[in-house]
């Protein structure tokens, strides 16, 4: 039984990271809404605003997803199935 402490800590050392995907593709999403507002939820937290306080903001971004290598510093890009926006 002491094995599994120290396997279960070798994977978390040797595991790098988790890093937000640039682009999130929207339509693979099962429930949208709720990627949504828990990505205001997030913003809201993050800032220290009100919840009810807080909305989206749409602005159409070039179409080659790969322009955009890294997340944006706040905020969310998506990708649904012929445009790229940003939130």
């Amino acid at each position: 039984m002491r094995a599994l402490p120290i396997s279960v800590l070798v994977l978390v050392l040797n595991d790098p990271p988790a890093r937000q995907p640039a682009i999130f593709w929207i339509s693979g999403f099962f429930f949208t809404p709720s990627f949504s507002t828990a990505s205001l939820q997030n913003f809201a937290r993050r800032n220290k605003y009100a919840i009810d306080t807080v909305g989206f903001e749409m602005e159409m971004l070039n179409m080659d997803p790969e322009d955009y290598p890294d997340p944006p510093p706040t905020g969310r890009d998506f990708r649904a199935s012929a445009e790229t926006f940003s939130l």
